[in-house]
């Protein structure tokens, strides 16, 4: 059986702890009133479904999580994730998906100099009309 407890009681359980086994130095456990509990437990009545888009791009790209792409060398892998990453940096629809605009951060590790024809194929491919930086 489990014991729901408040923040309240968990900070006074803390404190008690502290007083009946005080420590110094390396390793001293923080005055009860800097801890707070890492899991925050939330009343049913209180659990309400979110309002915040789920995906980056719709059906494909969850706005939290991971997500993996996998597929045998040369199948295109890197190309795919390059462009559905400029949709998302731009703010584009890809592939009649809603997409949610936001900054990307792209890790370029397939060789030195395979990411600049990657960009210099998709400029040509998108002309990208802005006069605002791209967040990529």
């Amino acid at each position: 059986m489990t014991h729901a407890v408040s923040e309240d009681e968990f900070s006074e359980r803390i404190a008690q702890y502290n007083r009946e086994n005080p420590r110094t130095g390396n390793g001293a456990i923080p005055n009860s009133s800097a801890l707070k509990p890492r899991i925050r437990l939330i009343p049913f009545d209180e659990i309400k479904l979110g309002t915040e888009p789920r995906y980056l791009v719709k059906g494909i790209i969850p706005r939290q999580g991971l997500a993996v792409v996998w597929g045998p060398p040369k199948c295109g892998k890197s190309f795919w994730i390059f462009d559905l990453a400029m949709h998302v940096a731009l703010g584009w629809q890809y592939r009649e998906r809603r997409v949610q605009q936001g900054a990307v951060v792209y890790c370029a590790f397939e060789g030195q100099t395979g990411i600049q024809a990657r960009v210099e194929a998709f400029r040509q491919t998108f002309p990208i009309e802005t006069d605002e930086p791209v967040q990529f």
